[in-house]
């Protein structure tokens, strides 16, 4: 049976509303024991402005674990966020800190607030419980139709470190999908990520290469992405390494102007003296 034209006209508006608007970055370094992560500051394409959004969303108090967030409607991401967090409450033994619980704890939090909404938005209105509409999905074709349709338009960008300190990186969205990017050691969500492929790529980053390189090049990746009109220029870098408790170092504005200016006079491959220079200062903000 044929989709009617107006039916098939609204869905496409949805999914281009839906859209993952932004920019956000995650990669590994020194053979994967530090992170860098980095967005921009807008939140949505609603909400276009300067510094008026702080994307970078810490998961745990006792496990270095935080989420990037990208999406059209910023309405569910704190809700999101607020559920991820409180599956990992769980996790009361440090050695069950690993990538897969942790994945598993987040899609859990993702899932339990797109059911939430599916029913408020779908099943509520018409008098019809979660319980009822699952014994009873052969009697309720147009509301399992309408509820696989609920998009909650946000996508998470999560990453962070085991019981033994090795960074992962993995990513949760709609309809409750989770995929993981540790092997690759890098990877970016929201409209600007197809301009983040292309210098890490390039370039070849990866998770073996040491810190200052790689913050480097996220920062190259992120200033490539602004190309894109729903990408703000205006952006929040931290960097972490694995020891310790949780105490991401933000990288100030000057700094992040400073490698701006060596992107703009020598692209991809800036001189030594500057990633030396980059280690310095990073060892003088992270190891003290």
């Amino acid at each position: 049976m044929s989709v009617p034209i107006d039916r098939q006209i609204c869905r496409l508006n949805l999914r281009y509303a839906c859209r993952s608007m932004t920019v956000c970055i995650a990669a590994k370094a020194d053979m994967g024991k530090s992170l860098v992560l980095a967005c921009d500051q807008w939140l949505s394409n609603t909400y276009v402005g300067g510094n008026v959004a702080d994307k970078l969303f810490p998961l745990s108090n006792m496990y270095k674990w935080w989420a990037l967030t990208a999406g059209h409607k910023i309405v569910h991401i704190s809700t999101v966020i607020d559920a991820a967090i409180h599956s990992l409450l769980r996790i009361s033994n440090p050695l069950d800190n690993t990538e897969e619980i942790v994945q598993r704890c987040v899609l859990e939090g993702y899932r339990f607030v797109r059911q939430r909404h599916a029913t408020d938005l779908v099943l509520a209105p018409i008098g019809l419980t979660y319980d009822y509409f699952i014994t009873n999905l052969a009697s309720c074709p147009e509301e399992k139709q309408r509820i696989e349709e609920v998009d909650l338009c946000c996508t998470l960008l999560v990453a962070g470190f085991d019981f033994a300190g090795d960074a992962f990186i993995f990513t949760v969205e709609n309809p409750g999908i989770v995929e993981s990017y540790s092997y690759s050691g890098w990877w970016a969500i929201g409209d600007g990520s197809k301009h983040v492929m292309e210098p890490m790529l390039v370039n070849s980053v990866n998770w073996k290469m040491d810190l200052a390189t790689v913050l480097y090049m996220v920062c190259v990746a992120k200033f490539r992405s602004e190309v894109e009109p729903t990408v703000g220029k205006d952006s929040n870098i931290k960097v972490e390494v694995s020891t310790g408790k949780m105490n991401p170092k933000e990288l100030p504005r000057e700094q992040i102007d400073n490698i701006r200016n060596v992107h703009n006079q020598y692209g991809d491959h800036p001189p030594s003296e500057f990633i030396e220079y980059l280690r310095r200062y990073l060892a003088s903000q992270l190891y003290v």
